[in-house]
């Protein structure tokens, strides 16, 4: 099959089905969840950037798999205790043992445990949300935590007393940029501070898609509360006159040097770009985690980066980069002062 990017082979077509299946023994047994189709679950690993499949590019152009920094730390360190050990050298085998040895050794640390006595004997209430699309942590676990409370205490309507589930179609891991309605921060706490100080229950959630580009949210609506035999399906769902604008504009002139598809290794190269990204996000490209940016555009990692204050540091650097003229242009000799 031919794709925008190249030929997807039969070899191709059945990596990504077992990871769309998940965890498996070697004997198909299952282990955990895996990501749901639909779900941009592959990434460069730089940090912001969705994705918890991650690949690096090599000078020739190809593509290799490399491991998730956070699962990588997680195995050597706690697991392997062996700072040196390859994974790319594991067997089926040896997957299923360690991760096997991960629930034994680790299984203080779980978080699914579906004992909520003293939450609901406190009268605490949990809010607890999760995007379909989410990149790094299958949905489909809160899923199956949220069943195996309802098992445990009897019945759907008597654990939404204390216990709520929100599933969003989009947001990714905790952002507001992927396609699809998601929640922000802002909006779960007005809920659960209702919910506890005002006894009100919440039965629907505002939810929105944004642009930080435009600086505006491009689709918004409402997503109910979730129901193990109800359709779940947002509503109200609205395009703001930002959704009609949200791939077009550019910071970037015709005759700018750089613009938001310029990558990060190619704003480098350059002497005068260089020295403005030193000078905007220099201590954020020096971060061991960002070792995969340089193939990445100064747009995309705008857009991939979680933090406000560094959109917009960001944002100021692209300014200059996009001030400065290509060389068929202007002699550019104006920007820094004659030499």
């Amino acid at each position: 099959m031919e794709a925008k990017d190249g030929k997807i082979s039969e070899a191709d077509a059945r990596v990504v089905k077992i990871i769309f299946e998940g965890p498996r023994t070697r004997d198909g047994h299952f282990l955990w969840y895996g990501f749901r189709p639909g779900t941009h679950f592959w990434s460069s690993g730089i940090l912001g950037e969705p994705g918890g499949c991650h690949y690096k590019q090599q000078e020739n152009g190809s593509y290799i798999p490399i491991l998730n920094a956070l699962v990588g730390d997680y195995l050597n360190s706690w697991l392997k205790r062996d700072m040196n050990y390859n994974w790319q050298d594991i067997t089926y085998r040896e997957y299923e043992e360690t991760f096997y040895q991960s629930l034994r050794d680790m299984g203080c640390l779980e978080c699914n445990n579906t004992d909520l006595f003293n939450a609901i004997q406190s009268g605490a209430k949990i809010l607890l949300t999760h995007a379909v699309n989410d990149d790094t942590i299958p949905s489909d676990g809160t899923l199956d935590y949220y069943k195996r409370v309802i098992e445990r205490y009897g019945n759907e309507t008597d654990v939404n007393k204390y216990l709520r589930l929100f599933m969003t179609p989009g947001g990714g891991h905790t952002d507001l940029v992927q396609p699809g309605l998601s929640l922000t921060m802002a909006e779960g706490m007005t809920a659960i501070m209702k919910w506890t100080e005002e006894k009100e229950e919440p039965d629907v959630l505002n939810g929105t898609w944004y642009d930080f580009k435009q600086n505006a949210a491009i689709l918004n609506g409402k997503v109910p509360l979730y129901k193990l035999d109800g359709e779940n399906r947002c509503f109200d769902v609205e395009e703001t006159p930002a959704y009609a604008t949200r791939n077009l504009g550019s910071l970037a002139s015709a005759d700018s040097r750089f613009n938001e598809d310029s990558t990060i290794k190619e704003i480098k190269a350059d002497a005068e770009g260089n020295k403005i990204l030193s000078k905007h996000i220099g201590y954020l490209l020096e971060n061991p985690m960002m070792a995969s940016a340089e193939g990445m555009t100064i747009g995309k990692l705008k857009k991939f980066m979680p933090q406000q204050s560094i959109k917009a540091k960001i944002t100021a650097c692209m300014e200059e980069l996009f001030a400065l003229k290509r060389a068929d242009v202007d002699d550019r000799s104006h920007y820094y002062g004659k030499n």
